[in-house]
């Protein structure tokens, strides 16, 4: 799921890339990935608080992910 996510994502086709990304973090919850690249959706959109929870969950997951700290940085930072 997460990687159609994002290919939805680049095509444009937001609502799916999310719905894509839940799909995805609900068959494995501890997907970082899917967890960062929805908070990162959620953050365009200006879903701050919903964005937050993602991120941080992604980076609680794994402290190391450069990307999931930086959104993460951005949602702070909004």
């Amino acid at each position: 799921e997460y990687g159609w996510g994002f290919v939805n994502a680049q095509r444009g086709e937001i609502e799916k890339a999310k719905e894509r990304m839940r799909l995805a973090i609900e068959k494995q919850p501890d997907y970082m990935e899917a967890h960062n690249y929805l908070g990162f959706l959620l953050l365009q959109e200006g879903k701050h608080s919903e964005a937050r929870f993602h991120l941080e969950r992604a980076v609680r997951l794994a402290p190391n992910f450069l990307a999931a700290r930086n959104n993460l940085g951005d949602v702070y930072l909004a």
